[in-house]
């Protein structure tokens, strides 16, 4: 098949996603989601367990591990902060940084769980900020 052919055949498609979707549409839409639903949950598909099962074995230990989860900004402890600054170039760098670049960097460095780890984040940070490059 030659390439504009191929182009033809799916052009159709394009045109119908960039048809805008009537009010009529949308509720048949709907409609027949809600309909299948229904035939799936009457048919025994998905079962209680299978619907209910991934909200009851989900941990809140283990919800919000993200950083774009967290609720409260990320900050460096006083002392990785203070340490931060001694290098002045790459404080500036940081600081400039939008503040969603700087939470996701905090964040990086702040949810180690060894101190080890913690500290060599750091240091790659002050590294790459002292350059003028994001991590």
């Amino acid at each position: 098949m030659l390439r504009l052919d191929r182009r033809r055949a799916h052009a159709h498609r394009r045109r119908r996603l960039q048809d805008p979707l009537h009010a009529a549409q949308a509720d048949l839409d709907l409609e027949r989601h809600q309909h299948r639903q229904g035939a799936r949950a009457a048919g025994g598909r998905p079962h209680d367990a299978g619907r209910a099962g991934g909200l009851a074995r989900r941990s809140e230990d283990k919800s919000r591990i993200y950083a774009y989860e967290q609720a409260r900004r990320a900050e460096l402890d006083p002392a990785q902060e203070a340490e931060f600054r001694k290098h002045r170039k790459a404080w500036k760098f940081f600081e400039a940084q939008p503040p969603g670049y700087r939470h996701l960097a905090a964040w990086h460095v702040v949810s180690a769980k060894r101190p080890e780890t913690r500290q060599a984040r750091l240091a790659r940070l002050i590294e790459a900020s002292a350059s003028g490059l994001r991590l």
